[in-house]
């Protein structure tokens, strides 16, 4: 009994060390990531024979290595709230079996259309992981993930992330990007969505803003773990948002469409 009470002491005593450990961390990643809007702030309001626009690429740089190496090194941050960087406006979700995780942000150096930045956490036995990715384009706007859905079939699990894109005040774009944990890698570019033009990985809807604004539901992308369904908002040929929706149905190899 004595030998119990002691471990349990000694149990809590880690377990406030990490936590307390998780805390400093945060408060380095917030100290880094303000300096993003810093910046970018300066960028029209400070000297103009100051290079603003390179101040804030590498914030956004230092920002990114340094929420990669603390998410690489300490497991426990997939599993962390971050309720600091999150009130800065860092988005992050987390898949419902906890070994996923995307973080989001604005980096700030568009205008209209945003660039969003993100980095990739995996968990895969005892280790994590952490990828930084950025638009292979560089006019392309950026994904800004909000939602992880799971799907578990065949014996394998895959990730079906969920993104907004801003192009401008007037137009978005939403869909879904399909990941899974491969021989210990992340791959990003699960073409398990088939569509006339090909497999694909990724697909996505662009929209009118105005035509949907004033409703008071506003329609959205879900996945039905039932059905293995991905059910998509249909778009009208004008880009205007209509409350009707196609469902990409997983078949036993790809997510094809199928009638409603």
């Amino acid at each position: 009994m004595k030998l119990l009470f002691t471990f349990l002491i000694i149990l809590g005593f880690v377990a406030g060390v990490e936590a307390q450990s998780l805390k400093l961390i945060e408060t380095d990643l917030v100290k880094s990531f303000k300096k993003i809007p810093y910046f970018n702030k300066q960028r029209y309001k400070g000297a103009k024979n100051v290079a603003w626009d390179d101040s804030l690429a590498i914030a956004n740089e230092v920002f990114a290595k340094t929420l990669q190496q603390y998410t690489t090194r300490f497991p426990a941050t997939i599993a962390y709230p971050f309720s600091m960087l999150k009130k800065e406006h860092l988005g992050i979700c987390t898949s419902s079996d906890g070994l996923f995780r995307i973080y989001s942000w604005d980096n700030q150096t568009g205008g209209t259309m945003y660039f969003f930045d993100n980095v990739y956490q995996f968990k895969t036995g005892t280790k994590t992981f952490s990828n930084i990715y950025k638009q292979k384009d560089e006019g392309d706007a950026g994904l800004d993930f909000y939602k992880i859905y799971m799907m578990k079939v065949q014996g394998k699990t895959y990730y079906i992330g969920v993104f907004l894109g801003i192009e401008s005040s007037r137009y978005h774009f939403e869909g879904v990007n399909i990941f899974a944990v491969e021989d210990g890698k992340l791959n990003d570019n699960v073409k398990l969505i088939k569509t006339k033009s090909g497999l694909r990985s990724l697909l996505s809807y662009e929209y009118d803003v105005a035509s949907s604004v004033e409703w008071k539901n506003q329609p959205e992308i879900s996945f039905d773990a039932t059905a293995n369904a991905i059910n998509f908002p249909l778009v009208a040929a004008n880009g205007k948002m209509t409350q009707k929706f196609i469902t990409y149905k997983f078949t036993g190899q790809y997510f094809e469409r199928i009638k409603n």
